[in-house]
Parts: C-alpha cells; sequence; structure tokens
C-alpha cells in the first residue's frame, strides 16, 4: 500500500504538460522488461486495474497541463492588456483572446474536479483490493520515473540556478522600488508631501494627494509584472520537466493499451472502471483510450458531470 501512496505523491509533486519533445530520452529497454516482468504475467482483472490506474494519472497530468499553459496565457495577456490601457492603445484583441482562455481555463478546471473524483476512486478501490504484482510493477515504474527526473534536473541544474538567482535580483530591486512607494504613501498619510502645492491650490490639497496615489499606483502595478515575468520564465522552465513526466505516463500505458487491445484479449477487461463516485456500472464503461486520443476522451467523460453538479461537490 505504501507504493501506491508514494506513487500517488510523485504524481502530484512532479508532473504535468503533454509533449514528444523529450520522447526519445526514454529507456524503451526498461519498459520492455517492465512488460514482461509484470505485465506479460498478470490476469486481465490485474491489467485492468493497473490500466485504468495508468489512463488516470495520464488524464490528469494532461489537464493539468491544460491548466499550466492556460493559466501562463492569462497571466501574459492581462500584462499585454494593461500596458495597451497605460499607452492608450486599443486592447480589444487582446481582451477578446483573454475572453477566450478564460472558456478554455474554466471547462478545463471542471475537467480537473472530475478527474481527480475519478482518480480518488481508482485509489480507494485499490486500497481494498490490492494485489502484489500490481504493486510491485508501479514500484518499478515509479523508480524508472524518479530515475529520469532527477537525470534531467541535474543536468539542467544550472539553468535552474541562474533563474533563481534571477528572480532573487529582480525580485530585491523591484521590492526596493516598493519600499520607496511605500514612504511616500506613508509621509503623506502623515501630511509629509513629495510635492509642492502653489499658494492658490492649497483648497485642492485632497485631489493632490490623490493625485499622486494614482500615479503611484501605475508604478506599483509595473513592479508586480515585473516580478510576475520573472516567475513566467521560472515555470516555463519547470514546464520542461512537467513534460518529461507525461510522456513517461504516456508511455507505460501504452504498453497496457497495446496488450489489452490485442486480439486475444477479453474485451469485456479492456474498459474503464471508475466513475467520480462509485464503480462503473457494465452499461456505463467504455473501452480505455488510445493513449493519442486521451484528451478527447476527457471531453466525452466531463460530459457526463454538469457544471452545478460540480460545484456542489465542492
Amino acid at each position: 500500500m505504501s507504493i501506491i501512496r508514494s506513487f500517488f505523491l510523485l504524481f502530484f509533486f512532479i508532473v504535468f504538460s503533454s509533449s514528444a519533445l523529450f520522447s526519445t530520452t526514454l529507456n524503451k529497454d526498461h519498459l520492455l522488461v517492465w512488460q514482461s516482468s509484470f505485465i506479460d504475467s498478470m490476469t486481465p482483472q490485474d491489467l485492468q486495474i493497473i490500466a485504468n490506474y495508468l489512463y488516470l494519472l495520464y488524464a490528469n497530468a494532461i489537464i493539468e497541463s491544460k491548466v499550466r499553459q492556460l493559466t501562463s496565457s492569462l497571466l501574459r495577456l492581462e500584462q499585454s492588456i494593461r500596458l495597451d490601457i497605460a499607452e492608450n492603445k486599443n486592447p480589444v484583441e487582446g481582451l477578446t483572446r483573454l475572453k477566450l482562455v478564460i472558456e478554455r481555463l474554466s471547462y478545463i478546471i471542471n475537467a480537473r474536479s472530475v478527474y481527480a473524483q475519478i482518480l480518488n476512486m481508482c485509489l480507494k478501490h485499490y486500497e481494498q483490493n490490492s494485489r502484489l504484482i500490481i504493486d510491485t510493477a508501479l514500484e518499478s515504474l515509479q523508480c524508472d520515473a524518479q530515475t529520469k527526473l532527477r537525470t534531467w534536473a541535474d543536468n539542467n541544474s544550472d539553468i535552474t540556478k541562474k533563474l533563481l538567482q534571477q528572480f532573487n535580483n529582480d525580485t530585491v530591486s523591484n521590492i526596493q522600488r516598493l519600499y520607496v512607494i511605500a514612504g511616500l504613501y506613508k509621509g503623506m498619510s502623515e501630511g509629509d508631501l513629495p510635492f509642492v502645492i502653489p499658494q492658490n491650490e492649497m483648497h485642492n490639497t485632497s485631489l493632490f494627494i490623490l493625485d499622486s496615489i494614482l500615479r503611484q499606483n501605475s508604478h506599483v502595478q509595473m513592479v508586480a509584472d515585473n516580478v510576475a515575468i520573472t516567475a513566467n520564465m521560472a515555470s516555463d522552465h519547470l514546464s520542461q520537466l512537467v513534460i518529461m513526466s507525461v510522456e513517461i505516463y504516456k508511455d507505460y500505458y501504452t504498453i497496457l493499451y497495446n496488450k489489452m487491445t490485442s486480439t486475444s484479449f477479453d474485451t469485456n477487461c479492456a474498459t474503464t472502471l471508475f466513475g467520480a463516485r462509485d464503480i462503473l456500472p457494465q452499461e456505463h464503461r467504455s473501452l480505455l483510450p488510445h493513449p493519442e486520443n486521451v484528451f478527447e476522451h476527457i471531453f466525452h467523460i466531463i460530459s457526463m458531470y454538469p457544471e452545478i453538479e460540480l460545484l456542489s461537490q465542492s
């Protein structure tokens, strides 16, 4: 049971995204050994359990990758729109794209909610019906994944350090700017104004103060955007690790899918097993999706979970 729990933590802390960028780095020999050592000796029922588990991990990883991609796009669009407004440019194009990103992000967030619940149901079922051969297979997969991810992290440690140093430098620099602005605000709150008001305008002192605050607020937003830009650069770097993680899931799931779609395999054991609340009844099960069609299958599944139902469960 500890094997399943630790693998589950690996999923949450180290995975997410979707690309073939790192597929050539995966050790195909290890995949073949994994298949011959564990998969080929499993019963159809065991294969159905582990295939559903890998399918759900892979699906959740794809969903999370979309959340990351759309969130990054959202932040960049917000910054671009604010810049257009500050420069008196028409932000209509950016606003149109922002609306589209928000709509897509809302849909993907619903998918994440559904698939997190389905994965939890899978884990609860397995905790009550664990099998040593599945535990061992997952432990081998986890060790292989950790090795690959650690190798990538070690090989890119210099880049990581540079990004950390850059984030530190940019943050310190921008915090100093905030300290200056905070000092101005404190002074104005105590009557120490950073500007001279003409004698004939003294009755407008409150308006002068508000005007100064408005001007300084644009600088505050600029400082916040500068920090966010640096943070996005670090996030883009980490997304490379995410890409590799999803490819690992995909390769292992592909082995299971190919075996379970062979002509000699019992198709009754090549189906999905879990819903968001319980094991699926036979009539609601569907064939496990092809590795290349998992994202499309996600859309089909979440259509069975209305948004209002999701909100009532949150």
